[in-house]
């Protein structure tokens, strides 16, 4: 820490006394303000209401003579965008105060803090994070086999130490499409789409040999229906279908049932 003789502390004492702000004593001396406030402490109590009227009257001129020379000096106005105002700010924060100037130009102080923190730069604290949970979940998610969904990624990720949302995961995982299936679903589909058992033999000696299924939508008062169809190729007749505001498995699931039921 540095230290101070007696005779600076008692010009320092005196400056406030003669109604000198704590910042501009700190700026010409060149002393922490709170080292200032430490040795005003006691004087600070024999001010008459006068002197610290006087006090009060003086940070306000000081404080409106900083905002004109702030509006005199950057280059834009109140009436500039945001991104404009903190380009400002950041040129010349180090001379009137961070919070001066957005005072002076109308800047909430969130904002400011988003720029500083994500869009200055492109290698930001934000962009740089997001670069290496992209990584992690990425990892995840084929270490799953494509199984795990954000939910499930997101809980891995917490346990490994990272605070993270659910949303923010499965925000990164759209963006990457990296889409998520139900467990054993793509490995007996891969499975399956192997096996070629129709092998485009669609003329069949006797019914209930092959039926063959279809999902086609349509629009209906605004809404997309679904509509699952099930073919005998024997016949070329439709032996079910069923309909559904949703385009899954179960759709086509419920269609085969219903037609093994009728059979």
């Amino acid at each position: 820490m540095k230290s101070y003789n007696q005779t600076t502390r008692e010009r320092v004492i005196e400056m406030y006394a003669n109604n000198h702000s704590i910042s501009s004593i700190s700026r010409e001396t060149g002393i922490a303000r709170s080292t200032i406030h430490v040795w005003i402490r006691v004087p600070k109590a024999k001010l008459t209401n006068e002197q610290k009227e006087i006090r009060e009257l003086k940070k306000q001129v000081e404080r409106l003579q900083a905002l004109v020379n702030i509006l005199q000096e950057v280059p834009c106005s109140t009436q500039s965008n945001n991104l404009e105002k903190c380009w400002a700010i950041l040129s010349l924060e180090n001379k009137y105060g961070e919070t001066h100037m957005r005072e002076a130009l109308k800047l909430p102080r969130g904002t400011y803090f988003n720029f500083k923190k994500r869009g200055k730069k492109g290698n930001t604290v934000f962009a740089e994070r997001r670069k290496v949970l992209t990584n992690e979940i990425e990892k995840l998610f084929k270490e799953s086999r494509g199984i795990y969904g954000s939910p499930k990624i997101c809980a891995l990720l917490r346990k490994k130490g990272y605070s993270v949302s659910e949303k923010y995961v499965a925000d990164i995982m759209h963006e990457n499409q990296w889409f998520a299936s139900r467990g054993g679903a793509k490995t007996k589909y891969l499975n399956l789409k192997r096996k070629n058992l129709l092998k485009r033999q669609f003329i069949v000696p006797e019914p209930n040999q092959v039926w063959v299924g279809d999902v086609t939508n349509f629009d209906l008062d605004g809404k997309k229906i679904y509509l699952c169809a099930v073919m005998d190729l024997f016949s070329r007749k439709i032996i079910a279908y069923r309909t559904s505001t949703r385009n899954s498995t179960q759709l086509t699931k419920r269609t085969f049932r219903e037609d093994t039921k009728r059979s």
